[in-house]
């Protein structure tokens, strides 16, 4: 054994480095720098660590090696691969070079083993080499951040992967991971649908085998998830004002699913359990609107709730109600849909404006196709450029490995571009079909309007609204149902029960009894 022992160090910046078998070299060229210096290492430390500035004067592996060569007098050496791997910040690297001179060890670089750092023209070269790994760093800190944001505008997100995710092959777009996606995409629906609180949700959930691991998932990490702006489809992260809100993920619920799981999560839907039901049991939701603040300028929307009495036992009672967003009256929702069916029954097509506008209709749509079939041309041209530039990049990328970063950066933005156009296409050569299908539907569907309204979903039932009457369906505190404008291809029916609904509310501008 020498008298002269070594210590070594072997470090990657991430666990990723250390995985791929990044410390091998290091470890490699230390062995051939302690055969050079004639001593033996009798320590290694390998590990994954950040080394940049502010991080390193407690460093938990250089103040296990600085104790450990204080108890053991016969190390004199401290080897690492090079100055970088040691740390890159100048003022705490000859801190810790001080610190070990000071008890009689070393340090020396592996990749110039016959260089004595004692010597003055090696003290000036090992200081421009620490300035590099710091000024290096530096940049790294500034761009990272950069790409971070470039990726989140792309709708990547390049943090860590999500509770009810998994990684996929593409870094920083993330997929489903079951059964715990569909688990918690669940739990949040049975708070916004089947009247369940938070406490009763977590216990569905963990009744049905979600796990954190390998335990229960706790209410602050659960309310953490529900509230989680991600799982509607949001990319964004904190301290940076860069926010995406189509992510490329699979979203776990709507937009607006999400804003209301936040107001219950945060205290604020307490008092409504329920904040929006399915639009067969809801069917206003969205769409009509509050009468008084109408009258005030103010378009506030109605929203279904589920409401009790409080009582317990046989003397507990269930209500039904509509409230408003803004003022927060309530109505009950039995009287606005009976109102709401009395003003659908009160109207009927004129049929000869009716085949008309599904006529002219059709007319410009397909002379709007004529110039749409060019804009696909263009687009599938656009593809096809993409497609080239993205193939010359993955060329580009073996024939020049020291660019591969910046590479892979615009790889990634071409494939978001190839992504949206491939969608945008497909929709634009469909589209002419459901314009179609839809126009036949709508303009159909309002002779058995009081039997399909209640059971559309919310977008059918929006474009069926815009198209009968193109104002609101204003509703009064009191349940009655009413618009100020009526399309001028319905009329009203010129029956008692007709100017019975106009004597409660009916303030029309186009449109009325007697085919006014």
């Amino acid at each position: 054994m020498s008298a002269k022992q070594a210590i070594a160090l072997c470090r990657v910046s991430t666990i990723g480095q250390l995985k791929d078998g990044n410390l091998d070299p290091q470890e490699e060229r230390i062995n051939k720098a302690a055969d050079y210096l004639e001593t033996e290492v009798i320590k290694w430390w390998r590990l994954a660590v950040s080394s940049r500035k502010g991080k390193n004067v407690n460093r938990k592996d250089l103040v296990q090696m600085y104790e450990f060569c204080k108890s053991h007098k016969q190390v004199k050496y401290l080897i690492v691969d090079e100055a970088d791997r040691f740390m890159r910040s100048i003022d705490e690297y000859y801190f810790w070079k001080v610190n070990f001179k000071e008890i009689g060890v070393q340090l020396r670089h592996a990749n110039r083993p016959e260089v004595n750092p004692e010597d003055q023209s090696a003290v000036f070269d090992e200081l421009i080499d620490v300035y590099k790994g710091e000024q290096s760093n530096n940049e790294r800190i500034t761009k990272t951040p950069e790409k971070m944001q470039a990726k989140m505008r792309l709708g990547y997100y390049p943090g860590v992967v999500h509770h009810g995710y998994k990684k996929t092959d593409i870094k920083g777009l993330h997929e489903p991971l079951e059964p715990q996606w569909s688990l918690l995409r669940g739990a949040g629906r049975k708070i916004l649908h089947e009247a369940y609180t938070l406490h009763d949700a977590l216990n569905w959930l963990n009744k049905n085998g979600y796990e954190y691991g390998g335990r229960k998932l706790a209410m602050d990490k659960f309310k953490h998830i529900m509230s989680d702006p991600y799982n509607g489809g949001i990319i964004t992260m904190s301290n940076w004002d860069t926010i995406n809100e189509t992510g490329l993920h699979k979203a776990m619920f709507t937009k607006d699913e999400h804003e209301q799981l936040l107001e219950i999560v945060k205290g604020k839907g307490k008092k409504f359990v329920v904040r929006k039901k399915e639009n067969k049991f809801f069917g206003m939701n969205n769409v009509g609107v509050c009468d008084e603040c109408l009258e005030k300028g103010v378009r506030a929307t109605l929203v279904g709730y589920h409401h009790t009495n409080g009582k317990k036992g046989n003397s507990l009672k269930h209500y039904d109600r509509y409230r408003c967003r803004v003022c927060n009256k309530s109505r009950l929702k039995p009287l606005v849909h009976e109102k709401a069916d009395q003003l659908f029954d009160s109207i009927e097509p004129i049929i000869s404006k009716a085949e008309s506008l599904r006529n002219d209709l059709k007319v410009a749509w397909r002379e709007e196709m004529d110039d749409n079939t060019q804009v696909v041309a263009r687009m599938k041209q656009r593809l096809n450029i993409l497609y080239d530039k993205k193939d010359k990049l993955v060329i580009s990328m073996a024939s020049e490995p020291e660019l591969a970063e910046d590479i892979k950066a615009s790889i990634l933005n071409l494939k978001a571009q190839i992504i949206v156009l491939e969608n945008d296409i497909k929709s634009a050569e469909t589209i002419d079909k459901d314009f179609e299908e839809f126009t036949d539907f709508a303009i159909d569907f309002v002779e058995n309007m009081k039997q399909h309204f209640w059971d559309l979903d919310q977008l059918d039932k929006q474009r069926c609204k815009e198209l009968i009457f193109p104002g609101e369906i204003a509703v009064t505190y009191s349940g009655k149902v009413y618009t100020h404008e009526l399309s001028k291809v319905y009329r009203y029916k010129p029956t008692k029960k007709a100017s019975q609904v106009q004597s409660e509310k009916l303030d029309f501008v186009n449109g009325g009894p007697g085919g006014t």
